[in-house]
């Protein structure tokens, strides 16, 4: 017989929709920002060694998290319950996409203005100057405050993240157990850990520490021990709800 498997938990309609909006802006976001320094370039430019580093910053970040957003939206959109990626995946590399539109909005906050006085004094007030600074005047502040944006949408998506995993951590599941199902202190035999049945319908998996558990659980494992300090077997006669501890559910 199929082991009992808790169903996989789901974000809420406001929060989906929430994660959904926030990796459509960032996606949007890595767009026109490739547009704005693909447009530095087409004027010619991108020999400028402050764009240079610009572009090796940026590039390559705005690449992945627009991979990522789009992986995101569509899991979103693709699996049951409007789960996404697992949440601990999410914590982990939107806090990495933090961390570098960070650096990316430090750099470019502090480096466009300056080079472009330093290359005037240096060169003298020529075309070519002048232009680099009326463009950084134009176009290099919404290139930082696009940028800015995206350390704000991901230090969301973090936050998100972070509370989803809390959420999956701390959240009982109710599933239902079919009629003949075996009690756990066993293992089927595709070796998936079977679950103790407990009064109510409550189980947890027999091989849990009690100590972490209610008190009232604690005291109905105790009873239903036998002398060598095992659980109990039975099967359950008719199909019943079940309460899953979250340490219990599959990943």
């Amino acid at each position: 017989m199929e082991a009992l498997q808790p169903p996989q938990h789901g974000s809420g309609c406001a929060m989906w929709k929430l994660k959904l909006a926030l990796r459509v802006a960032s996606a949007v976001f890595c767009i026109i920002i490739a547009g704005l320094v693909g447009g530095l370039f087409t004027m010619g430019l991108g020999g400028n060694d402050t764009m240079l580093v610009k572009v090796l910053i940026i590039l390559p970040t705005l690449t992945a998290v627009w991979i990522w957003d789009l992986a995101e939206g569509i899991c979103i959109l693709a699996r049951n319950g409007k789960r996404g990626i697992h949440p601990g995946a999410i914590v982990g590399v939107d806090l990495i996409f933090w961390a570098a539109w960070m650096s990316a909005a430090i750099f470019d906050g502090i480096s466009d203005v300056p080079a472009a006085r330093s290359e005037r004094e240096f060169i003298g007030d020529n075309s070519k100057s002048s232009t680099y600074l009326e463009v950084v005047r134009k176009k290099g502040w919404p290139i930082f405050v696009f940028i800015v944006a995206q350390v704000v949408v991901h230090f969301a998506l973090f936050v998100i993240g972070c509370r989803e995993t809390h959420v999956r951590n701390n959240t009982f599941t109710v599933i239902d157990l079919v009629q003949g199902a075996p009690s756990s202190g066993s293992r089927n035999p595709r070796g998936t850990m079977i679950y103790q049945q407990l009064p109510d319908g409550q189980i947890v998996p027999a091989s849990r520490k009690s100590s972490k558990l209610p008190a009232e659980v604690r005291a109905y494992l105790m009873q239903s021990l036998d002398g060598h300090g095992q659980p109990t077997t039975e099967t359950l006669p008719t199909p019943r709800q079940a309460l899953v501890y979250p340490w219990a559910r599959p990943s």
